[in-house]
């Protein structure tokens, strides 16, 4: 891909509270693990790209992928009161009520090494967790659900109703084979969440594998389509 060469201060891809200079859009290139600046870039696509779904369809039910640094504030924030939280995350806020969202992803990033993704299903009233390395993410979902409730009582004017449920995907989802493509997993779960489409796509590891089997990896097709799509300033309207 001819733009990973160039001044690595060059600027490839703007928009509000995002900015992806060359030296982040390389991170695309072989194996190399993805930063927050890729990563929020396309979260922008995929809420772009929904936006458009609900303009020609009314009665859709938008869905929307937030900012890297949300989880990053939310989960970093237990020590705070819920205000004081709410106020720190205002400027990652949703442009409309979160209650009336079809689905809210959000894109985790685990100590600086590792993302892994949740969604909410405002509709079904329950929080999930995907994780590429099997992670159960119960911090993370209890830490969204105290969060919901702070902000059920402050946008609603009453309690947030009983019955919101917690699921881990863990190992039923894809899994990664190496240590460096977990944001690559992350950008396109969430794309396939916000589609509703089956999670068809896999990274196998030779190690488990017959010896002379085919090994299978849709990591460097993804990767290309994360920065195509980035540079189109458009996400993929299928895969």
């Amino acid at each position: 891909m001819s733009a990973f060469h160039g001044a690595a201060a060059d600027v490839l891809f703007d928009a509000p509270q995002r900015s992806l200079p060359r030296s982040g859009f390389k991170r695309l290139e072989g194996t190399t693990w993805l930063n927050d600046e890729v990563i929020s870039a396309y979260t922008w696509l995929l809420n772009e790209r929904d936006a458009k779904y609900c303009a020609a369809d009314p009665s859709r039910r938008p869905c929307y992928a937030m900012h890297t640094f949300f989880a990053s504030t939310l989960h970093g924030s237990q020590s705070k009161t819920p205000e004081r939280i709410s106020r720190a995350l205002s400027k990652y806020a949703v442009p409309l009520d979160v209650f009336s969202l079809d689905k809210w992803l959000v894109p985790i990033n685990i100590g600086g090494m590792h993302w892994a993704a949740m969604v909410v299903h405002c509709q079904k009233m329950r929080v999930e967790y995907v994780d590429s390395m099997g992670g159960r993410g119960i911090e993370f979902m209890e830490g969204m659900l105290a969060f919901l409730k702070y902000e059920h009582r402050v946008r609603k004017g009453r309690e947030l109703p009983p019955g919101w449920q917690m699921f881990s995907y863990q190992h039923t989802t894809p899994q990664q084979a190496n240590g460096c493509d977990c944001g690559v997993f992350a950008c396109i779960t969430m794309d396939f969440i916000m589609e509703g489409l089956p999670f068809d796509f896999r990274q196998d590891d030779p190690e488990k594998l017959p010896e002379g089997a085919v090994v299978h990896d849709d990591m460097p097709r993804f990767r290309q389509v994360i920065g195509t799509s980035i540079l189109a300033r458009e996400a993929p309207a299928s895969m």
